[in-house]
Protein backbone atom coordinates (compact mmCIF):
# COMPACT_ATOMS: atom_id res chain seq x y z
CA UNK A 1 0.00 0.00 0.00
CA UNK A 2 1.51 3.45 -0.86
CA UNK A 3 0.00 6.76 0.23
CA UNK A 4 0.92 9.77 -1.79
CA UNK A 5 1.02 12.32 1.12
CA UNK A 6 0.73 12.56 4.50
CA UNK A 7 -2.78 13.97 5.95
CA UNK A 8 -3.65 17.03 8.55
CA UNK A 9 -5.98 15.69 11.39
CA UNK A 10 -7.52 18.64 13.54
CA UNK A 11 -9.99 18.27 16.27
CA UNK A 12 -12.49 20.73 17.43
CA UNK A 13 -15.76 20.97 19.55
CA UNK A 14 -18.97 21.54 19.34
CA UNK A 15 -21.46 23.70 21.79
CA UNK A 16 -22.96 20.30 22.84
CA UNK A 17 -19.70 19.33 23.74
CA UNK A 18 -19.71 16.73 20.58
CA UNK A 19 -15.79 16.39 19.32
CA UNK A 20 -15.34 15.92 15.75
CA UNK A 21 -12.32 15.34 13.75
CA UNK A 22 -11.41 16.58 10.07
CA UNK A 23 -8.31 15.42 7.96
CA UNK A 24 -7.06 15.83 4.44
CA UNK A 25 -8.04 12.80 2.41
CA UNK A 26 -5.57 10.59 1.21
CA UNK A 27 -5.51 10.35 -2.93
CA UNK A 28 -5.32 6.41 -2.89
CA UNK A 29 -7.94 4.24 -5.14
CA UNK A 30 -7.37 1.32 -2.97
CA UNK A 31 -8.38 3.07 0.29
CA UNK A 32 -10.64 1.38 2.88
CA UNK A 33 -11.15 4.25 5.16
CA UNK A 34 -9.25 6.23 8.64
CA UNK A 35 -8.81 4.64 11.97
CA UNK A 36 -8.17 7.33 14.77
CA UNK A 37 -6.08 6.62 18.04
CA UNK A 38 -5.84 8.10 21.31
CA UNK A 39 -3.97 8.14 24.46
CA UNK A 40 -3.70 9.91 27.92
CA UNK A 41 -1.69 12.54 27.90
CA UNK A 42 -0.25 15.71 26.25
CA UNK A 43 1.18 14.70 22.87
CA UNK A 44 5.02 15.61 24.43
CA UNK A 45 4.71 12.69 26.60
CA UNK A 46 1.61 10.17 25.64
CA UNK A 47 0.37 6.91 27.64
CA UNK A 48 -0.02 4.32 25.03
CA UNK A 49 -2.47 5.03 21.58
CA UNK A 50 -6.09 2.54 21.39
CA UNK A 51 -8.24 2.78 18.65
CA UNK A 52 -10.93 4.99 19.33
CA UNK A 53 -12.89 5.29 15.75
CA UNK A 54 -12.96 4.08 11.92
CA UNK A 55 -14.12 6.01 9.45
CA UNK A 56 -14.96 4.90 5.97
CA UNK A 57 -13.83 6.91 2.60
CA UNK A 58 -15.02 10.35 4.59
CA UNK A 59 -13.11 13.31 5.36
CA UNK A 60 -14.73 14.16 8.73
CA UNK A 61 -16.77 12.05 11.46
CA UNK A 62 -17.40 12.21 14.98
CA UNK A 63 -15.18 10.90 17.92
CA UNK A 64 -16.41 8.97 20.73
CA UNK A 65 -15.56 10.93 23.86
CA UNK A 66 -12.89 9.44 26.57
CA UNK A 67 -14.45 8.76 30.61
CA UNK A 68 -12.43 10.51 32.09
CA UNK A 69 -11.90 14.52 31.64
CA UNK A 70 -7.86 15.40 30.80
CA UNK A 71 -5.51 16.12 27.79
CA UNK A 72 -5.53 13.54 25.31
CA UNK A 73 -2.95 12.89 21.82
CA UNK A 74 -4.53 12.32 18.75
CA UNK A 75 -3.11 10.14 15.85
CA UNK A 76 -4.84 8.70 12.34
CA UNK A 77 -3.54 6.41 10.14
CA UNK A 78 -5.12 5.59 6.59
CA UNK A 79 -6.14 1.83 5.59
CA UNK A 80 -6.81 -0.37 3.08
CA UNK A 81 -6.72 -4.40 2.86
CA UNK A 82 -3.03 -4.87 2.73
CA UNK A 83 -2.64 -2.68 6.35
CA UNK A 84 -2.46 0.85 7.72
CA UNK A 85 -0.36 3.71 6.72
CA UNK A 86 2.23 5.42 8.95
CA UNK A 87 0.84 8.00 11.21
CA UNK A 88 -0.70 11.68 10.47
CA UNK A 89 0.46 13.96 13.21
CA UNK A 90 -0.10 14.35 16.60
CA UNK A 91 -3.07 16.75 17.98
CA UNK A 92 -3.50 17.64 21.77
CA UNK A 93 -7.20 17.99 22.86
CA UNK A 94 -8.47 18.63 26.45
CA UNK A 95 -11.87 16.86 27.10
CA UNK A 96 -14.61 18.04 29.88
CA UNK A 97 -16.74 15.27 29.33
CA UNK A 98 -17.75 14.32 33.11
CA UNK A 99 -19.52 17.13 34.45
CA UNK A 100 -18.81 18.02 38.47
CA UNK A 101 -20.50 16.34 40.94
CA UNK A 102 -24.40 17.97 42.15
CA UNK A 103 -23.94 19.13 45.56
CA UNK A 104 -26.29 17.47 47.89
CA UNK A 105 -27.45 18.03 51.39
CA UNK A 106 -28.87 21.94 50.25
CA UNK A 107 -31.84 23.66 51.29
CA UNK A 108 -33.39 26.85 51.23
CA UNK A 109 -34.45 28.61 54.44
CA UNK A 110 -37.45 30.63 54.40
Amino acid sequence: MKFLFAFLLLLSASTSWATTASWAPVADPELDGYKLYRAPGPCATPGPFALVNTYGLVTTGPVTNPTTNGTYCHRLTAFNEAGESPFSNTVEFKYVVVPPVAPTGLSVKP
